[in-house]
């Protein structure tokens, strides 16, 4: 199961009200992208999806074989070097390696 730190609930909730994603059922599904990143795109739960909510809101969804596949990683935030605030994903293989976060 993938943890999501409270500022990266934060974050994910202030995303979806600036993409006018008004239905608290709708959330983010985490995607594969190139380099090493991760997609975030509007969708609904499916019966098998990992949900994470937050204030009563769906915020994140990962289908059940990326779940599995990413093991007990975690998202969270990070400032980048020009001020902005990133969501990351760390693998827990990689948090206990020291290795950096992947970009979503």
């Amino acid at each position: 199961m993938v943890a999501v730190t409270e500022r990266a609930k934060e974050l994910l909730l202030q995303m979806k009200f600036a993409a006018s994603i008004n239905q608290s059922k709708l959330g983010f599904r985490v995607k594969p992208a190139a380099d090493d990143r991760w997609s975030l795109v509007p969708d609904e739960p499916a019966e098998s999806d990992e949900v994470v909510e937050h204030a009563g809101s769906t915020l994140l969804l990962i289908d059940a074989d990326l779940s599995e596949a990413l093991g007990n990683g975690e998202v969270d935030c990070i400032e980048t070097t020009a001020g902005h605030i990133e969501l990351v994903f760390t693998r827990g293989e990689d948090r206990d390696a020291g290795s950096p976060p992947l970009g979503v």
